[in-house]
């Protein structure tokens, strides 16, 4: 199970995963592409049932049915904390069936990595990373059952046009195209081993009383 998820979730930005050993139904919380990634990866959850909606976390209510997983990749931490923190808290109480498990990703790249370092030159600065959020995720009454490193290179020293421009979506504010090369060759020019690296942290949480 954790070879295929961490196999889709290098080859795209969101996707949910499980194992299919079991009929399930999952909620899942999707970025922006995720949409892009369900025909690729159709035949990887083929013996999976699925729900997907595009909606706020504020706005969602659940689905018809309680479910076995929920799944937020590389989105939980867009989340207000206060917003998170109910959000987690109707999971366990209300959505979750027993056994139920809130499976998520999320960013543990240390700070010194090239990546981390071209965003906050250019002034994006992550406030939200992997061990904050697991502290909040068990303090809403979930356990933590597995943690694994998905380790990944993420050269951005030559960059393409398509490459500048998605950095420039990373943004609610203007970055041009000559910042965006002018911080890349600053930070991706330190030769330092691991410096290309880029660190997600997969876990998986139960419900604290299962």
């Amino acid at each position: 199970m954790v070879k295929k998820i961490e196999d889709i979730y290098n080859g795209l930005d969101t996707i949910p995963a499980c194992d299919g050993q079991t009929d399930r139904h999952l909620s899942t919380a999707y970025t922006r592409y995720a949409y892009a990634s369900r025909s690729k990866n159709a035949c990887l959850l083929s013996d999976v049932e699925t729900t997907i909606m595009e909606t706020s976390i504020e706005n969602w209510n659940g689905v018809d049915k309680p479910f076995d997983v929920a799944l937020f990749f590389n989105v939980i931490f867009h989340v207000e904390s206060g917003l998170r923190q109910q959000l987690l808290q109707r999971l366990r109480t209300q959505h979750l069936n027993p056994g139920g498990i809130v499976m998520l990703i999320e960013n543990g790249t240390p700070f010194t990595s090239s990546y981390i370092r071209m965003m906050h030159g250019l002034g994006y600065v992550q406030d939200n990373w992997y061990k904050d959020i697991a502290e909040e995720v068990v303090a809403c009454g979930f356990r933590l059952d597995f943690e694994h490193d998905i380790v990944s290179t993420r050269d951005l020293s030559n960059p393409t046009e398509g490459v500048l421009k998605f950095i420039e979506l990373l943004f609610e504010y203007a970055v041009s195209t000559e910042q965006i090369r002018a911080v890349i060759t600053e930070t991706y020019n330190d030769p330092a081993p691991g410096m290309k690296s880029v660190v997600r942290k997969l876990a998986v949480f139960g419900k604290a009383e299962d």
